[in-house]
């Protein structure tokens, strides 16, 4: 397979088979031929960002990557990089939600392996017949919103929802760092590393800077948390005409009972997880 044409945007440039001069620390110098990525015109933040990303997606290659092989992770890179010029698919609030519930989670690898591809998704976790789906609100009222087809019962599917109150704070934990904690602990695992920054980038879009400077109260979201399963969230009549469709609304869960963590562990798998 040849070499791919250049590819440039507006802070990355990938040049595929470039004749390179090296100069080696003892001065001694040779030429040879690679791939060049560039970070053009970058701040702090965006080197930062440009490092983290690109050494998982280069550390995936391998020693001996096919040119095809190259050709699709400096792809992915550079799909990575226009994710940020595009707008926001999901608040910095729902995504800092969905990460404080893996943060916390008994077994983290199982919790980020089930969360969802795509912003778009309609439950944000997924694991075999599992379904779980996060809903926060800076507001004192436990009041989410939903589409319909989010709490539609599914045969031999169970639905769980997460509920919790966020609070910004000057001094509370953001979006980054609970990302730099994941990858702490997940750091030989890079497919899973890769995962993680694709799913952050296209959620914030061109607002991944609030990634680092929006805060949030660990200890209100811990202390609020609360699961309830789909079947006990206040919803209007699940018999529409086949007229309406994608209906969405917002319920108070106030009056639904919780779920209790030992019932939560029971269910096993997904659930039992990210149980308190």
């Amino acid at each position: 397979m040849p070499p791919g044409p250049p590819i440039s945007l507006q802070h990355l440039s990938v040049q595929y088979d470039a004749d390179c001069l090296l100069t080696e620390v003892g001065g001694q110098t040779s030429r040879r031929r690679f791939s060049v990525l560039r970070c053009i015109e970058g701040d702090s933040a965006l080197d930062e960002y440009f490092i983290r990303v690109g050494s998982t997606i280069v550390a995936l290659l391998g020693d001996n990557p096919t040119q095809e092989e190259l050709q699709s992770a400096m792809q992915r890179l550079v799909d990575l990089f226009r994710a940020l010029d595009v707008p926001p698919r999901h608040s910095i609030q729902g995504l800092w939600g969905e990460l404080f519930l893996v943060s916390r989670a008994r077994n983290l690898r199982l919790a980020l392996q089930a969360w969802h591809a795509f912003p778009e998704d309609r439950y944000d976790f997924s694991h075999v017949n599992q379904r779980l789906e996060v809903k926060t609100t800076a507001t004192q009222e436990r009041t989410h919103h939903f589409s319909l087809g989010q709490l539609v019962p599914v045969a031999g599917v169970t639905i769980v929802i997460a509920s919790m109150f966020v609070q910004r704070a000057g001094n509370g934990t953001s979006v980054t760092e609970l990302v730099n904690d994941f990858r702490n602990r997940i750091a030989d695992d890079l497919n899973l590393l890769a995962r993680i920054d694709q799913l952050v980038s296209f959620t914030l879009g061109d607002g991944w800077r609030t990634a680092s400077e929006d805060r949030f109260d660990l200890h209100v979201a811990q202390t609020s948390l609360a699961f309830y399963e789909a079947s006990s969230v206040p919803k209007p009549d699940p018999i529409v005409p086949p007229e309406v469709t994608d209906v969405h609304f917002r319920s108070n869960l106030s009056t639904a009972s919780p779920i209790s963590p030992a019932s939560l562990r029971e269910l096993g798998g997904l659930f039992a997880a990210v149980a308190p």
